[in-house]
């Protein structure tokens, strides 16, 4: 039994984690629109910030979470910690060369990831085509 109240008792943490970062982000959403309203500035800023939180979606609340939280929360509750911290250490290890390499492949493409991504925009900032 104490298992499964460790395991809730994470499972809420975790909860709690998410909720207090989406208001977090709910108000970072609104100091820029009070701070810069619509208009370049703002647009510029939402294209610079769509790819990051689109890596954040699937690597932080997607696949990865999936993936990671259930093998590690097995570690813990089998009372093999260093097993846990290991698995841990490897993903966070791995994880961050896989960002390494998406930064650089980002930076080289940013020209055509912004083709891709700001369509509609073209080298006059103050004129929308």
């Amino acid at each position: 039994m104490e298992t499964k109240h460790k395991i809730a008792k994470y499972a809420g943490i975790v909860i709690i984690a998410t909720i207090f970062c989406r208001v977090l982000g709910l108000g970072r959403e609104i100091v820029i629109s009070n701070r810069f309203g619509a208009g370049i500035e703002t647009d510029a800023f939402f294209i610079a910030f769509m790819i990051p939180n689109l890596l954040r979606s699937f690597l932080g609340e997607g696949a990865l979470n999936s993936a990671f939280i259930p093998i590690f929360a097995e570690y813990l509750t089998n009372h093999d910690r260093k097993k846990a911290e290991y698995f841990a250490n490897n993903v966070l290890n791995i994880l961050i060369l896989i960002l390494i390499i998406v930064v650089f492949l980002g930076i080289w493409a940013a020209p055509l990831l912004i083709n891709i991504i700001a369509i509609g925009f073209k080298s006059n900032i103050y004129k929308y085509e």
